[in-house]
């Protein structure tokens, strides 16, 4: 089977790890004979595209808007109909024959799918985060782990303002959660939910998702050259999004109780906070600022491993993949699909999420690690990297899975 590919997601443009899977899934499917497809919504930094001027209307919650435009978002948020007016046009020009929906939630919305189901056209979605569960997406707030909203328990969210901290955000993300949740929107028009870890796909049975809609297909690393390793001025690497759940508070202070020194590649809305964290303490923290695809290659050639020690139920995190195809271990907090990832010993280490002692253990266990042993373990990771998460074993699953439906 092939044909048609149209695969649907917030951004157009490599903003998250969520987006880099947009692309690199279309990506893998067109070398197997699938003509990609694409709907988004429009924004700036969107890469040029034949049939962007049919992508949804642009959603924006970071800047100021009038009143009338803060209204109209929110309806959005629950069910646009701007999206699914665009999208028909759009398959009114294409014969489609598989959607694969990635993260639409806000921006999109789900008011296309049941576009897709009245066309006939198979809809597959990934589970790149939680949000078919938690309103928050990331089941954590300011007490930590959180699974309140359980069996549509909304509400919750209110009361834990877990949304930004605001009231009326939390107000209107829990109304949206209750209202999908009621009609069933995502269960009676996904024909089958892709879920990365077996994690994840364990903590959806639990939620109550049937059996049958879920396949577990993990995610792909292209196969690199490995790096090697620099002799002297050596650090340990993170790379991703500077958010609270990535647990970088944690590893700032591990920095500075080991004295070990870190690098931090990314953006994200704790960047300042970070950066004071760092001067007050007087850890030896370097941030790199957003990395793109060479600079971020030569940061990872100076590193001796890469870390992530996040704090909320990861997926299945391509930057522990990624590590590996440079042949890096990679040090990683027990949580989510984490642990999964990595062979404790062999492939790299784990550590209690939150743990700053148990973390500066690590970090400086590594560091003095010599560098024939960092090549060892970051070997085996990219030889179980290259056998078990290669884009071959990936795109043969998504093709059996695209013949079944």
């Amino acid at each position: 089977m092939s044909g048609k590919l149209l695969s649907v997601n917030a951004y157009h443009y490599r903003r998250g790890g969520s987006d880099v899977a947009y692309f690199a899934h279309a990506e893998a499917m067109e070398r197997c004979g699938w003509e990609p497809l694409f709907f988004s919504m429009k924004h700036p930094q969107n890469y040029e595209y034949a049939y962007d001027h049919l992508f949804a209307e642009r959603v924006d919650y970071d800047h100021d808007t009038s009143v009338a435009e803060k209204f109209r978002d929110a309806a959005r948020i629950v069910y646009s109909l701007d999206a699914r007016k665009k999208l028909k046009k759009l398959l009114a020009q294409h014969d489609v024959q598989i959607a694969h929906i990635h993260n639409i939630y806000h921006h999109i919305s789900p008011s296309i799918l049941p576009l897709l189901t009245d066309r006939k056209i198979p809809v597959v979605m990934t589970a790149h985060d939680l949000k078919l569960l938690c309103p928050n997406y990331k089941m954590l707030n300011q007490l930590g782990v959180c699974q309140s909203c359980k069996g549509g328990r909304y509400w919750n969210t209110v009361r834990y303002k877990c949304i930004k901290s605001s009231l009326l955000g939390s107000l209107l993300i829990a109304f949206e959660s209750a209202v999908h949740s009621i009609f069933q929107i995502y269960k009676d028009n996904v024909s089958k939910l892709v879920v990365p870890s077996e994690f994840y796909r364990g903590l959806f049975l639990e939620w109550g998702w049937p059996d049958d809609k879920l396949v577990y297909i993990p995610n792909a690393v292209k196969s690199r050259p490995p790096l090697a390793f620099a002799d002297k001025n050596r650090y340990i690497l993170y790379f991703g999004r500077l958010s609270e759940e990535k647990g970088l508070k944690t590893l700032i202070e591990a920095s500075a109780r080991s004295s070990t020194p870190v690098y931090i590649a990314g953006t994200g809305p704790q960047c300042a906070e970070l950066h004071a964290l760092s001067d007050q303490i007087r850890a030896p923290v370097r941030f790199l600022g957003r990395l793109e695809a060479e600079a971020l290659e030569r940061a990872v050639a100076g590193s001796c491993a890469t870390v992530l020690p996040s704090e909320w139920f990861e997926n299945a995190p391509l930057s522990i993949l990624e590590s590996y195809s440079y042949g890096r271990p990679v040090i990683g907090a027990r949580i989510g699909g984490i642990p999964e990832l990595i062979n404790d010993g062999c492939t790299g280490y784990t550590f209690q999420p939150g743990d700053p002692v148990e973390l500066a253990e690590l970090l400086r266990q590594v560091f003095e690690t010599p560098v024939s042993s960092l090549a060892s373990m970051g070997g085996r990771g990219r030889h179980w990297a290259e056998l078990r998460f290669n884009v071959n074993t990936y795109t043969e699953a998504m093709t059996s899975l695209y013949n079944e439906l």
